[in-house]
C-alpha cells in the first residue's frame, strides 16, 4: 500500500523556543519540519505522483532513504568506500550472470557439435581452456576453446570432423558453381 511507504521517522521532541537555538539547531529542525511537510503531503493522496516525487527527491538530497526515513549508509562513506564495496557487489553478481550465460551457451553449442563427447571431464577441459585463454564463453568461443584442445590432443572427437576452410569473399565469386555448392554441403554436416 503506498502510504505505508513511507515512514516516519523518530523526531526528538525540541523544548526550546528558536531564538534559544543556536544555528545547526535551527538548522536540524528546518530540515526535520520540511521533511516532514513533503511526508505528509505525499502520504495525504498516495495518488498524487508529483508529491511523492517531490518527497522523494528532497530525501534523497538530503541523503535519507525514502522508504525508511532514515539517513543513508552511503552518507558517512567515502568515495572509495563505496567503489570498493560497488565493484565486490558488482564482481558477485556478475559471476553469477556468466554462470548462467555460460550454461545456456553450452547447451545451443552441444546442439551444434555431435563429435563432441559430453563428459564431465571433457566439460571441465573446454572451461578451463575459455577461462585461459580469457573468454566470456559464447557459443562461438567455446567452439574456439574446443578445437584447440582437440589440436592439443586434450580432446578427443567421437568421429573425426576435420573443420572446413571456408573461402574469402572474393574466392567464393571466382569459383564455379558446383565447387561452391560441394562446399556447403561439407561444411553442413
Amino acid at each position: 500500500m503506498p502510504s505505508q511507504t513511507f515512514i516516519r521517522p523518530a523526531a526528538k521532541p525540541t523544548t526550546k523556543r528558536p531564538e534559544e537555538m543556536s544555528i545547526d539547531e535551527l538548522r536540524q529542525a528546518a530540515d526535520a519540519q520540511a521533511l516532514e511537510f513533503y511526508r505528509d503531503k505525499a502520504n495525504a493522496d498516495p495518488t498524487n505522483e508529483a508529491a511523492r516525487e517531490e518527497y522523494k527527491n528532497y530525501c534523497l538530497t538530503r541523503g535519507i532513504d525514502p522508504a525508511t526515513g532514515k539517513r543513508s549508509r552511503f552518507e558517512s562513506m567515502s568515495k572509495e568506500e563505496i567503489a570498493a564495496e560497488w565493484e565486490s557487489a558488482g564482481s558477485k553478481m556478475e559471476a553469477a550472470e556468466i554462470d548462467s550465460f555460460r550454461s545456456q551457451q553450452a547447451k545451443v553449442w552441444l546442439a551444434s557439435r555431435p563429435e563432441y563427447e559430453a563428459t564431465p571431464a571433457n566439460a571441465a577441459k573446454i572451461e578451463a581452456e575459455v577461462n585461459r585463454l580469457g573468454l566470456r564463453g559464447n557459443v562461438y568461443e567455446i567452439d574456439q576453446a574446443f578445437w584447440s584442445l582437440v589440436r592439443q590432443g586434450l580432446i578427443v572427437p567421437v568421429e573425426q570432423i576435420q573443420p572446413v576452410a571456408l573461402p574469402t569473399r572474393s574466392e567464393a565469386y571466382d569459383m564455379p558453381l558446383e565447387d561452391l555448392k560441394r562446399l556447403a554441403e561439407d561444411s553442413t554436416r
